[in-house]
């Protein structure tokens, strides 16, 4: 079973309250991925701000019940700094912190990002119950690891959903009318259409200036000006959208691209059957039964 192992917990500050703060960081301490405790407080009333690199000032005012031994129970709000590394067949991958150091010798750090302790209210739900309950009990002086099973984390490992086969599936057939096997698209666009009043200026006066059999830039694609009125245009473009784009289309034509492969199965004067193989697939060349099993990435 996959579990969340939450590492280098360094408790920076305590203290029990009802309300929601903001405490201080000991600017004198560097933090550790080993975890230690480094202040706790003692108050029945606060106001405490923490000021960033911009100067900014942050405040926050509480009140509540006097944490008289230091020991972190429900109510108490603290700071922690944190490691958080997945355990998965005993692989363990640092997949979050706060701590900077081990950010940036597991290829995590973000520019710009402030690496400052997390505050936690015991007891609100604000992380994942495991989490919380590992907090509890931790003292000053103290280094802990917390191991978190998958049921008080983020969820049990088999989650079990129903889906479209075809979202999934390494092969199957659609059907479709025909006309997507067409090379070029002909389409009408009204100078009145919502469509045509939401192409940039430049856009709408080279449509309306253009000729018949003019090649205009339509947003990257070349179209081709069939007809023009003084209400609308008529044009023609390459249907880049089709796999089949320049090939003969006939039964057993197939096209290859790194992600799918396409052939046609059926073809009629109306529609077209094609048999597409799903190199994404997670069971791309493998079974694909009840009871099948794959890693998806």
């Amino acid at each position: 079973m996959k579990k969340i192992l939450i590492t280098g917990i360094t408790l920076i500050a305590l203290t029990s309250c009802n309300g929601i703060g903001i405490l201080k960081n000991d600017e004198n301490k560097t933090p550790t991925s080993s975890g230690e405790v480094i202040s706790i407080e003692k108050t029945n009333s606060y106001t405490e701000s923490t000021e960033n690199t911009t100067g900014t000032k942050n405040t926050a005012t509480g009140s509540g019940t006097e944490n008289t031994d230091g020991i972190v129970k429900d109510g108490s709000l603290v700071s922690v700094y944190y490691t958080l590394r997945v355990d998965n067949q005993g692989e363990k991958e640092v997949k979050d912190t706060n701590v900077e150091a081990v950010a940036k010798e597991n290829n995590l750090y973000k520019t710009g990002a402030k690496y400052e302790p997390l505050p936690v209210l015991i007891g609100s739900n604000q992380v994942v119950k495991g989490f919380e309950e590992g907090l509890m009990g931790m003292k000053k002086g103290e280094k802990k690891s917390i191991v978190v099973p998958a049921e008080k984390g983020y969820g049990k490992d088999t989650i079990t959903q129903t889906i479209d086969a075809k979202q999934i599936a390494p092969e199957f057939t659609i059907k479709k009318e025909r006309k997507i096997l067409e090379d070029t698209i002909t389409d009408t666009l009204t100078f009145e259409d919502a469509l045509f009043k939401s192409l940039p200026t430049e856009i709408q006066e080279k449509i309306k200036s253009a000729k018949a059999g003019e090649k205009i830039d339509l947003q990257g694609k070349e179209a081709t000006v069939k007809e023009k009125t003084d209400t609308s245009i008529t044009f023609e473009v390459n249907n880049l959208g089709n796999p089949f784009l320049g090939k003969e289309k006939k039964v057993g034509t197939k096209v290859e691209t790194p992600q799918a492969d396409f052939m046609i199965k059926e073809l009629t004067d109306t529609g077209v059957t094609l048999l597409i193989t799903n190199k994404t697939s997670p069971f791309y060349q493998k079974d694909f039964k009840e009871g099948a099993t794959a890693t998806v990435q």
